[in-house]
């Protein structure tokens, strides 16, 4: 179970844009604390077998720790949250069989969608359901973007949110924290931070004339 969420968690940018209100950090941590709890466990129990620790209320106590940690984990399992099942086929992502003209016709039709709807306003946008409005299968796009663009679906959506947050502060005079809450950033001090580095980012895109892998921004 923990590996899954932690699969989950190692992929969630190639599946929707605003990770944050898909993550399940605190389900983790407590699945790390339970096997960790466990491991104690079995320490002590080996220790109190070899007559090296006298048991005592160490079993009380255990067990104590044990329904503890199931009632947090419980209620952290039944807490309302949103999950995005991911719709790629990791066999495909990892050896691509597509055709560049595959590729490039993928991104044109994402890219003017894109546009179109301005998907790139939409807070909590999946992959899923940007492809279908494509008309794209989602493993193709999600090669389509990192082979082309060298981005993930992230960093491929973030693209046009900073585009639109950059014509916004030059034409008007809104708040950066106003542009921030509107496009999902998590802070203003977030997309300061964001802003400037995809400023610099596509600056130096310009002049080689490349696309550099921009992952690392997002």
């Amino acid at each position: 179970m923990e590996k899954r969420l932690a699969d989950y968690q190692l992929f969630l940018s190639d599946q929707v844009v605003d990770t944050h209100l898909y993550r399940f950090s605190a389900t983790i941590k407590a699945f790390g604390g339970l096997i960790t709890l466990a491991f104690c466990a079995v320490v002590i129990i080996l220790l109190v077998a070899f007559n090296l620790l006298p048991l005592g209320s160490w079993l009380q106590i255990m067990q104590f720790c044990y329904y503890l940690m199931f009632i947090g984990l419980s209620l952290i399992l039944m807490e309302k949250r949103r999950y995005a099942p991911s719709p790629l086929d990791y066999a495909r992502l990892s050896e691509p069989d597509y055709s560049e003209q595959q590729l490039h016709d993928a991104l044109t039709r994402a890219e003017n969608v894109m546009l179109k709807l301005k998907a790139y306003k939409k807070i909590g946008l999946r992959l899923k359901e940007f492809a279908r409005a494509a008309d794209v299968d989602p493993t193709l796009l999600a090669i389509a973007t990192r082979t082309l663009l060298k981005r993930n679906f992230r960093a491929f959506v973030y693209h046009y949110r900073l585009e639109y947050a950059k014509k916004i502060l030059m034409r008007s005079d809104v708040r950066v924290t106003d542009v921030a809450r509107r496009l999902g950033f998590d802070s203003e001090r977030f997309l300061s931070e964001i802003f400037v580095k995809y400023v610099h980012k596509m600056a130096q895109d310009d002049k080689t004339g490349d696309k550099q892998d921009s992952d690392n921004l997002f």
